[in-house]
């Protein structure tokens, strides 16, 4: 039987290594051996801080994988190109042995991301482009993650102290006001 539940902090070794060394072989990945666990680590954790985590178990507690992600939906490009995302996935994970049990579709949903609508994905791995055909309106969409606060809804330390106006009105920064 597959269990999904919030992560803890007993989870997050599993979460760290699973994300950094299943990311390690990606075409992304530019830094040198050396420095890549020291470096990923630390930004694993930064999202984690910032992102709801589920987690993928069996009833003896064994983890099969984790969803970090921020249901939020928010407009993500400019222009002509602006397009509305239902949530965003930081990184979704499945240890290699539990592969091909929907596990990852079972994530998906009970993050309240729905697989067949549009929403935006962090990190672009071998595994997300084959799995492209099965996730239609997916977009890799790494610039919200890169400039702007992950915060699922939950204002910043900063922002607790500015006026309500300066923080992009009741709907907050990034909402569509079309919605």
């Amino acid at each position: 039987m597959i269990l999904t539940r919030h992560a803890t902090a007993d989870d997050r070794p599993f979460i760290v290594s699973g994300w950094s060394s299943s990311y390690r072989p990606s075409l992304n990945e530019t830094r040198p051996g050396a420095l890549y666990a020291r470096q990923k680590h630390e930004e694993v954790n930064y999202y984690l801080d910032r992102c709801d985590t589920l987690v993928a178990h069996g009833e003896a507690g064994v983890l099969f994988g984790f969803i970090a992600y921020d249901p939020t939906t928010y407009v993500a490009g400019s222009g002509e190109r602006r397009r509305t995302l239902h949530g965003s996935v930081l990184y979704l994970y499945v240890a290699e042995p539990f592969r091909r049990r929907g596990i990852a579709r079972r994530l998906l949903a009970m993050s309240g991301i729905e697989r067949l609508s549009r929403f935006g994905y962090l990190c672009q791995t071998r595994w997300s482009w084959l799995l492209r055909s099965k996730l239609p309106l997916a977009e890799h969409e790494p610039y919200r993650a890169r400039y702007e606060e992950i915060s699922h809804g939950r204002r910043t330390d900063a922002e607790h102290t500015e006026a309500p106006a300066t923080t992009g009105g009741p709907e907050g920064p990034g909402a569509d006001p079309g919605q």
